[in-house]
């Protein structure tokens, strides 16, 4: 009797497990994902603004006339660049892992049912 309720427990707590396994990849699948996409924007402001700047170091090599003709142009664009913040991604669990309900349910029926099997053949002196 002890074996069998062991090993349903056993079998209750693997498939817990295996729940907790996969909702733990889907979070960490879904965090990455956001990080990629942070990386992939700050990868595209950084290049445009790299264009800006060489952009505008090869202005100041020029005339200072031909630099005035430019400048209003160069400026509205470096305004048009639109610094985009990160979107915060924590790293802390978003799901507090805790046991369910019905293994709680189990580990209860589990620990009363060994109890009383335990005491029915080690009776107390």
């Amino acid at each position: 009797m002890i074996t069998g309720e062991f090993n349903k427990l056993h079998t209750l707590l693997r498939e817990e497990e295996q729940l907790l396994l996969r909702s733990l990849e889907e979070e960490e699948r879904e965090t990455l994902q956001r990080l990629q996409e942070n990386v992939t924007k700050f990868s595209q402001q950084s290049s445009s603004l790299q264009q800006l700047i060489t952009e505008i170091e090869e202005k100041c090599q020029q005339p200072v006339v031909e630099l005035l003709k430019d400048v209003k142009s160069t400026l509205s664009r470096s305004e048009n660049v639109k610094l985009q913040e990160a979107e915060a991604v924590s790293t802390d669990l978003k799901n507090v892992y805790k046991i369910s309900l019905d293994m709680r349910e189990a580990l209860k029926r589990f620990g009363g049912s060994f109890h009383r099997s335990w005491g029915e053949h080690h009776p107390r002196s």
